[in-house]
């Protein structure tokens, strides 16, 4: 989860449970009350992402061609089931899986709508060209791809 990801969520609230309290150094006090049980949450949805990326990767390398072809609806199956599989990954709540080619285009991924196929992580996401260099192993980026927001309802 990126740090603005973080602050995202909690500004907000903090801002509305502060607003009725005329006290600055109480605000303040309160203020890091609340950061001190956020932000243990936030290392460990991170902690969970970075375990869990590595292992869905495998997985996902176990049962996919470099080339899967055409057929799409396939090659989301498999991208779903190997994020799925994963504990860390099922249980994040800020994760993806996608399949790009070398380019860095999504050929698919696990959304549906899938609103990333067709688009270029490499312009959103620029650091993750070094994946492609050999023995790269993970790599971390940072960006924000409006294709990537998605809200569930039902």
């Amino acid at each position: 989860m990126r740090p603005s990801s973080v602050a995202t969520l909690v500004v907000p609230a903090l801002v509305a449970t502060f607003v009725g309290c005329a006290d600055p150094k109480r605000q303040e006090q309160m203020a890091a009350d609340a950061l001190t049980k956020i932000v243990p949450v936030a290392k460990a949805e991170v902690a969970q992402v970075r375990r869990g990326v590595p292992d869905g990767a495998k997985k996902l390398g176990e049962h996919i061609d470099p080339d899967p072809g055409t057929d799409l609806v396939s090659l989301q199956r498999i991208v779903r089931g190997s994020r799925v599989n994963i504990e860390d990954l099922r249980t994040s709540k800020s994760t993806f899986f996608s399949f790009a080619d070398a380019s860095g285009t999504v050929l698919r991924s696990e959304i549906d709508p899938d609103n990333l196929a067709q688009k270029s992580l490499f312009k959103a996401f620029p650091d993750l060209k070094k994946a492609l260099e050999p023995n790269a192993g993970v790599v971390e980026a940072w960006g924000d791809m409006e294709e990537i927001r998605v809200t569930k309802t039902g």
